[in-house]
């Protein structure tokens, strides 16, 4: 379970304030209860960082998925835990507005 008082939004030149949860996904770092934290970057920075085969292998997928996300700019980030292990999540909007 996660606890916040406060989310920070940091932009390329501001950082904005908002007490709401729902907009956690926007953030860079997530905080919990016990004051650790975990990073959480985006799916193309950290394939760059460590390469596609080896953020592939980290994540559980083929390097073709991770060159794919990217070419499609999907919005998926790559959270390092505290224990050194990582996991993806995708963000999309709610309602996704197909259906209009």
């Amino acid at each position: 379970m996660v606890s916040f008082s406060y989310v920070y939004f940091i932009t390329k030149w501001n950082i904005y304030q908002s007490p709401q949860v729902l907009t956690i996904l926007s953030l860079a770092v997530i905080i919990n209860k016990k004051g650790g934290s975990m990073e959480r970057i985006p799916l193309a920075a950290f394939a760059t960082e460590l390469g596609q085969n080896k953020a592939a292998e980290l994540l559980g997928v083929r390097q073709s998925a991770i060159s794919k996300a990217i070419l499609k700019k999907r919005n998926i980030y790559v959270i390092k835990k505290q224990d050194g292990s990582v996991e993806a999540e995708e963000v999309k909007v709610f309602p996704s507005g197909k259906n209009e």
